[in-house]
């Protein structure tokens, strides 16, 4: 079988991707086959890949993820190797273990898409409960833990782009046409301030990998105990940016006023 990094990748945007979604037999049988786990499927949300719960006929649970073909391997290797260090030099974290290699598949049409198994993470998303001091409390000191864990590693994503890294922010301006005319003011005095207080000094900012995406769907709190997180999940928009900008991220989206 041929590895997922011996064919040569061309750039596209998976966001624009469009493939034939797998039936949740094809799901069982792609993880029968390309990793002898036999079980359950049950389709999950997802932004730009599909993903699966496997109940597996032992009572074990996995999540199998099926990537969309325009999907770079080299991106999907650096999720899998980042996730690897969490697990061998922060084991403590709560986010999924890499459990299988990532494999190929070619479905009826001609795109190759890239298979990968991980241990699947109990919880209810964080969206789904009620927001409180003590859960915001724990959601920072567990976004500065993982900051810690991502800071030592050595792992550096491949040279694309993601549309929402905020390292990037300038080029949205590029896209104001795009935006209703009533906010296209709103969003240029946005983008005017961010180039006039933020651009001269992001040199000097700590670099390092950040999670990217540190919002309310990605984190699972305990259906047990709703004050308690118990997984981050979602580890696809990893960039090598400013530090400060998982806090940003989390603070965006976490803080809500009246």
């Amino acid at each position: 079988m041929t590895g997922p990094h011996q064919q040569p990748y061309a750039p596209a945007d998976p966001l624009a991707s469009l493939w034939q979604p797998l039936t949740l037999d094809e799901a069982e049988r792609l993880a029968e086959t390309l990793y002898r786990v036999s079980g359950r499927a049950t389709r999950l949300s997802s932004e730009r890949d599909e993903t699966f719960r496997l109940d597996a006929a032992d009572g074990r649970r996995f999540t199998l993820k099926v990537a969309n073909p325009a999907e770079d391997p080299a991106a999907l290797a650096f999720q899998d190797d980042v996730l690897r260090f969490i697990a061998e030099n922060a084991p403590e974290l709560p986010v999924p273990r890499v459990v299988r290699r990532a494999a190929p598949f070619s479905q009826p049409d001609p795109s190759p898409r890239i298979v990968r198994m991980l241990t699947y993470l109990d919880g209810r998303q964080l969206h789904l409960a009620t927001p409180s001091i003590e859960t915001l409390l724990q959601l920072g000191r567990l976004l500065a833990s993982l900051g810690l864990a991502l800071g030592a590693c050595p792992q550096r994503p491949p040279q694309s782009r993601l549309s929402w890294d905020l390292s990037h922010f300038q080029d949205l301006a590029g896209r104001l046409g795009v935006v209703a005319p009533e906010r296209r003011g709103l969003v240029g005095a946005v983008l005017d301030d961010f180039a006039e207080h933020v651009l001269p000094h992001r040199d000097r900012l700590a670099q390092q990998i950040i999670h990217g995406d540190f919002n309310p769907s990605n984190l699972l709190n305990d259906e047990a105990d709703p004050s308690r997180i118990a997984g981050i999940i979602d580890f696809g928009d990893k960039v090598h940016a400013a530090r400060v900008n998982d806090l940003a991220i989390a603070a965006a989206y976490h803080l809500q006023g009246e």
